[in-house]
C-alpha cells in the first residue's frame, strides 16, 4: 500500500536527465498545422485572490503548448476532444497541491505496514520525505480530476523561448508526457480508472501502463527530434541505464528515501517503458491502447511483459480470519497484495542495493494483512503474509533470500507457497499455521491462465 495516489504526480526529472545528456540537442521546435491540434487549450481566468506561487500561461506560453498538443497527437496517434486547462505553477505551489491529496490517514498506515515489515527506518518523517520529494522531483502534471495541466514555472519559461539548448529540448518532453495524460484522459477514459479502488499491486501496474505509455510516447518524440533510432533511448540498454540512475542511492530527497519508497516511485517509469514498448511490438500503439481496456493484472505482467501477453494471472489469496488474534487484542489495520515490485524490496532487505528482483521473479500471488495492537503497547503492527511463487523452486530462491533477515519462526515454506510472520507471539502462531497448511493444500500446480486477447 502506499500514501495516497502517486500514480498522478507527474514526470519525475531523473528520466528527462538521460535525453537531456544527449550528444546533440534536437533542431527548433516544428510548427504542426492548426488542424492536427484543435483549439483544446485553456487558460485559467484571472481572477482576484489568485493563490500565491500559480499564474495563467503568457499567450506565447500558450502558443509553444499549441504546438506540442500537436506533437503529441502526431506522435501517440489519439487526439484531444476536450479543451485542457494549462495553470502555471511555481514548485512549492505543486508540492502543496500534491501533499495535499495525501491523506494522514493514508500516510499513518503506510508507516504502520512498512514499519512492521521492516521497510522504513524508524523515526522516519515519510510524509515530510513525500513533501520533499515532490517539489525536488515533479516538473508537471495532469490532473484527470479538473481535466487540467500543471506545467513548473521554470520549464513554463524555458518552454517558450523557443530555444535549442538541452535544457529547452528538456523542457518539450515534458510537456509532450504530460500531454500524453491527457490525450489519455480523453481517448482512454484514465480519469474512470483512477476511481476504481484496487489493491497496491494492481495500482502500481496502472500506474506504470500510464507512466510508461506517456514515457514511450516521449521517447518516439524525442528519437525523432534528435534524429537517433528509438533502441537508443528505449532500448533494453538504455531502460537498464535508465534504472540504475534512477532508482539508486544520492544525495537528492529520492536519493535519500529508503528502497521502498525509491523503487515504487522510479519503477512504474522505467518498467512501465519496457512494458508499453513491447505492446507497441506486438500491436502498434493499438496494443498500447488494448491495454487499457484488459488492464495488468499485477505487477508481475509489467515487469515481464510475455506473461501479459501470454494471459498470466496472479494466484487468488484469500486470508481466513483469525479470531485468536483478535481475541488477544490484535486489530486488523490493513489487508493488501503487494505484488512483485514491493516483494522484491521486502526480499532484498539485507543487501547492497534493498532490491532483489532475481528472488521475487517468480512471484505467483500474495495476501497481506497487518495488525495494531489495540492496548498501543508497540508502535509496530504484527504481520501475517501468504505468497505463493511459479513452482518450488522459484519458492525456495525467496525462502533463501528471506533467510538474510527473518528468524526461523518468521518463515515457513511448503511446495510452492511462502508464509511470512512478524511479531507474531508463539501463542498464536498454531491457527495461522494451520490455516496456512490448508492453503497450500488447495493451492493449485502453477498460477492461472487466460487466454490474450493482444497477439504474443
Amino acid at each position: 500500500m502506499r500514501p495516497g495516489r502517486q500514480g498522478r504526480p507527474g514526470f519525475l526529472a531523473p528520466l528527462v536527465f538521460l535525453l537531456a545528456c544527449a550528444s546533440a540537442p534536437p533542431p527548433a521546435e516544428t510548427t504542426t498545422a492548426a488542424s492536427s491540434a484543435p483549439a483544446a487549450l485553456a487558460a485559467p481566468p484571472t481572477v482576484a485572490g489568485t493563490p500565491p506561487g500559480e499564474r495563467a500561461p503568457t499567450p506565447l506560453e500558450m502558443g509553444a503548448l499549441r504546438r506540442l498538443m500537436g506533437e503529441a497527437q502526431r506522435t501517440r496517434r489519439l487526439s484531444f476532444t476536450a479543451p485542457v486547462h494549462v495553470e502555471v505553477h511555481d514548485a512549492e505551489r505543486i508540492a502543496a497541491r500534491l501533499d495535499g491529496q495525501i491523506e494522514d490517514e493514508d500516510v499513518e498506515k503506510a508507516e504502520l505496514v512498512y514499519g512492521t515489515l521492516g521497510l522504513l527506518p524508524e523515526g522516519l518523517d515519510l510524509r515530510g520525505l513525500l513533501r520533499e520529494v515532490l517539489g525536488e522531483q515533479v516538473l508537471g502534471y495532469y490532473d484527470t480530476d479538473e481535466a487540467r495541466l500543471v506545467v513548473r514555472e521554470d520549464v513554463m519559461e524555458v518552454l517558450a523561448r523557443r530555444a535549442t539548448s538541452a535544457e529547452a529540448a528538456e523542457a518539450r518532453i515534458v510537456i509532450v508526457h504530460e500531454l500524453v495524460h491527457a490525450l489519455q484522459d480523453q481517448a482512454l477514459r484514465l480519469g474512470e480508472a483512477w476511481e476504481i479502488e484496487r489493491d497496491s499491486d494492481a495500482d502500481n501496474a496502472l500506474r506504470a501502463l500510464v507512466e510508461g505509455d506517456a514515457t514511450l510516447a516521449m521517447m518516439v518524440y524525442a528519437a525523432e527530434k534528435l534524429g537517433v533510432p528509438l533502441e537508443a533511448l528505449a532500448g533494453d540498454a538504455a531502460v537498464e541505464t535508465l534504472m540504475a540512475q534512477s532508482v539508486g542511492a544520492g544525495d537528492d530527497a529520492l536519493g535519500r528515501a529508503p528502497p521502498i519508497l525509491r523503487h515504487t516511485l522510479v519503477t512504474p517509469y522505467v518498467a512501465g517503458l519496457r512494458f508499453a514498448r513491447e505492446l507497441r511490438r506486438a500491436g502498434d500503439w493499438r496494443g498500447v491502447d488494448g491495454a487499457f481496456e484488459r488492464k495488468p493484472a499485477s505487477t508481475e505482467q509489467v515487469l515481464h511483459p510475455r506473461r501479459y501477453l501470454q494471459g498470466e494471472e496472479p494466484d487468488p489469496i484469500a486470508l481466513p480470519a483469525f479470531p485468536a488474534l483478535e481475541e488477544a487484542g490484535l486489530e486488523p489495520v490493513e489487508e493488501d497484495t503487494l505484488g512483485e515490485l514491493e516483494v522484491a524490496v521486502f526480499l532484498g532487505r539485507g543487501t547492497e542495493s534493498g532490491v532483489d528482483a532475481a528472488a521475487a521473479d517468480g512471484w505467483g500471488g500474495d495476501r497481506l494483512r497487518v495488525y495494531r495492537w489495540a492496548d498501543g503497547r508497540s508502535e509496530l503492527g504484527v504481520a501475517v503474509w501468504f505468497m505463493t511463487f511459479d513452482d518450488e523452486a522459484e519458492a525456495r530462491e525467496a525462502e533463501a533470500a528471506a533467510r538474510r533477515t527473518l528468524g526461523a519462526d518468521e518463515l515457513r515454506r511448503e511446495g510452492r507457497a511462502l508464509l511470512v510472520t512478524l511479531r507474531l507471539p508463539e501463542a498464536l502462531r498454531p491457527p495461522v499455521d494451520a490455516a496456512f497448511a490448508g492453503f497450500e493444500e488447495d493451492l493449485p500446480p502453477t498460477p492461472p491462465r487466460r487466454p490474450s486477447t493482444i497477439a504474443p
